[in-house]
């Protein structure tokens, strides 16, 4: 039942996430008139993807709490992930953003503020690549798992 319900929040999550940064992401800059709004637009998504991420992996520690080390010590893994990009690399992005006055794309490419900006964006990006490949690699090792005895 455990392995299941893992499983279960695993999946879902997993694929929120990536239909968030394959689909919902390159659909946004394409269509939308400017690169502000559809960093707007992502932007309000993300929060959404890094804190269920941090439910599902603190759900799944538990079940796996005192046994099956290994998942759960890569369930642990999605809300520091989450935590940190929530906590710390999205509020210094939206500084950074407030701070500039014009849109990032206004700045010219030699700006020590685009710079940073893109800096914080790889963390971003980063961050959320460490949750889904714990996510995926908790996924692979319950599905490695001999079944429970009935």
């Amino acid at each position: 039942m455990r392995d299941r319900v893992a499983t279960l929040l695993l999946t879902l999550w997993f694929g929120a996430a990536l239909l968030a940064v394959a689909v919902v992401a390159p659909a946004a800059f394409r269509v939308l008139p400017t690169r502000s709004l559809a960093g707007d637009l992502v932007g309000a998504v993300l929060p959404v993807v890094f804190h269920s991420a941090a439910l599902v992996g603190l759900v799944v520690a538990w079940l796996y709490r005192g046994s099956g080390r290994v998942i759960a010590l890569l369930a642990v893994c999605m809300p520091i992930t989450a935590w940190l990009s929530v906590f710390v690399i999205d509020r210094r992005l939206s500084l950074l953003r407030a701070s500039l006055g014009m849109p990032v794309d206004a700045l010219l490419p030699q700006d020590p503020r685009r710079a940073l900006f893109g800096a914080w964006h790889v963390a971003s990006v980063l961050a959320l690549g460490v949750a889904m490949a714990a996510a995926a690699t908790a996924l692979i090792v319950i599905a490695r798992r001999p079944p429970a005895p009935r």
